[in-house]
């Protein structure tokens, strides 16, 4: 009966895909892709229109960013729990 070492046909491929990772993480390939930037708003306010639970609002949000917001660039506002949004809709 013939036995075939298979193990170390196992470790060529395993030690490329290792250096090839090694090599990727230590050259900074990962900088490259598009990434987020976040910074929290300062002296935020929220005016409602109605006040009245449960009742159908507007909201006027006013904050200060602390750097500069360029062209494109998108805000996210994030309600506390126990608000319903399920009215909003995109042009709102």
């Amino acid at each position: 009966m013939y036995y075939k070492n298979t193990r170390k046909h196992f470790h060529v491929p395993l030690a490329v895909v290792l250096v090839l990772s090694l090599l990727v993480w230590t050259t900074g390939f990962p900088m490259l892709l598009p990434y987020a930037h976040a910074a929290l708003a300062t002296s935020v306010k929220d005016t409602l229109t109605d006040s009245d639970v449960s009742a159908n609002s507007n909201h006027t949000i006013l904050f200060t960013a602390p750097g500069a917001i360029a062209l494109g660039e998108t805000i996210t506002v994030t309600f506390p729990a126990g608000f319903s949004l399920t009215g909003v809709v995109e042009d709102d």
